[in-house]
């Protein structure tokens, strides 16, 4: 079956959900116009050079212990520092109905029994000059100094791309600045129109 324009979506994924974007679209380009990628995770990048802060490091500690000691409570809020606030800003950054929600998620993915073993993804890192549609990256300024720079690499790696970095967010900018994203994915789907 050919794919019509209609049968064509702008993608849209953050982390994890942004490296399936990229696999979605490898898989399946007819039915692809355009991704926004929001700090993707992608499989077969090469971590051997990745930056790390020394907070993140320490973070990073913490919730290993936390883990190994059974503290779910105590992971959840360590996590919350690490992908909401920044790890190299003070917990509690972001407060209100984000932090609610995102402890809430995050909770039940903590919580969750296991649910099998994940099947292996082909590394997308190399293919990514096969994505022939426009994409739009997005880097929060608070995110990791890894992911930042992974961030810049995507988008240069990509044929048609754009970088977009979103101040005052770290990992989750649809929760800590929707209004910013919102307007960089509304700015980017206009132009796709033109």
């Amino acid at each position: 079956m050919n794919a019509t324009h209609t049968d064509t979506a702008v993608v849209i994924g953050n982390s994890g959900g942004g490296g399936l974007a990229i696999d979605l679209t490898l898989s399946f380009p007819e039915r692809v116009s355009a991704l926004v990628l929001i700090a993707p995770s992608l499989s077969g990048y090469d971590y051997s050079d990745w930056p790390t802060a020394v907070a993140e490091d320490e973070q990073d500690s913490l919730m290993v212990a936390a883990g190994e000691a059974g503290d779910l409570e105590l992971v959840n809020r360590l996590e919350a520092r690490y992908w909401l606030d920044g790890v190299e800003q003070h917990e509690g950054r972001v407060s209100g109905e984000p932090r609610d929600l995102f402890t809430d998620m995050n909770g039940r993915a903590l919580r969750a029994s296991p649910i099998g073993e994940s099947s292996e993804r082909p590394p997308a890192w190399p293919m990514l000059s096969r994505i022939e549609v426009p994409v739009l990256v997005v880097a929060g300024e608070f995110d990791l100094p890894g992911i930042r720079q992974q961030c810049r690499e995507t988008a240069m790696a990509l044929s048609m791309s754009e970088l977009v970095d979103i101040t005052e967010s770290a990992h989750c900018p649809s929760l800590d600045q929707p209004d910013l994203l919102s307007e960089a994915v509304l700015n980017f789907v206009g132009q796709l129109r033109r």
